[in-house]
């Protein structure tokens, strides 16, 4: 789906049977455009690539893994004695925060990085939007700045401290980011494999250095077989946006 206002259609799967009056669940209009999020059951074609709609019902997401700064990304290292802390207020800004990603993408052997926001004091609920924004700034330094080297994770946080004076957790990693990049972009360049597939979305994980594939339905796991022999086991790993009942 597109994301334009209102949203455009571009692509997946094929619906029969879809009759927007009879859904009974909440939905957006706009200029003669439908929108919204369902859980939608049926039985689909895997020749056609057809879902024939049996019923649909409002889609509801667990918030187990996001709140309202975002999903939830834990870091990778655990807790220092004494707790996450700055150690060196200077660099500790919001201005040094936002200038971290390309610090660290300049290291020799980058594989990844995040930011677990875990420390930062939750905000009151109701509280206006710039208020909000200026409270994240005060706690910049509380955000906690992961990064992942193929190589030594000590220089690559002695660097970091350079610009970086807010909590840190640097780890080693056995893979660089532009190794995943060069996969993905392998897979990625074979339209024929786009199309057979049905493929909805791809990109590397931050986490786990694999590369996630979206797919309509893999049908017993052929194309997660495929994958693993390509790859090796766990490189890639593919679902399915389809659920079998």
């Amino acid at each position: 789906m597109a994301q334009s206002s209102p949203p455009g259609c571009a692509g997946g799967v094929q619906l029969v049977g879809w009759d927007w009056d009879a859904v009974d669940a909440e939905y957006d209009e706009r200029m003669e455009v439908h929108w919204g999020d369902f859980t939608v059951r049926g039985s689909y074609d895997t020749v056609a690539q057809v879902l024939t709609v049996v019923s649909v019902t409002a889609f509801s997401v667990t918030s187990s893994s996001i709140s309202p700064q975002g999903p939830v990304l834990p870091s990778r290292c655990p807790e220092p004695a004494g707790g996450w802390r700055i150690v060196d207020e200077s660099l500790a800004t919001y201005d040094a925060l936002l200038g971290i990603h390309a610090a660290a993408t300049a290291l020799d052997g980058y594989a990844t990085s995040w930011i677990d926001r875990s420390e930062i004091p939750a905000v009151s609920p109701g509280t206006d939007v710039l208020e909000e924004m200026r409270l994240d700034a005060v706690h910049a330094g509380l955000s906690i700045v992961n990064v992942g080297v193929h190589g030594d994770p000590a220089a690559a946080e002695a660097r970091l401290r350079q610009v970086w004076g807010g909590a840190l957790c640097v780890f080693s990693a056995d893979y660089t980011a532009a190794e995943l990049d060069a996969r993905l972009q392998e897979i990625m360049s074979d339209e024929k494999f786009l199309s057979d597939h049905q493929v909805m979305s791809a990109g590397p994980d931050a986490m786990t250095g694999q590369i996630g594939i979206s797919v309509v339905h893999d049908e017993n796991g052929e194309l997660q077989q495929q994958m693993d022999d390509e790859y090796g086991p766990g490189a890639v790993v593919v679902s399915s946006v389809l659920k079998p009942l």
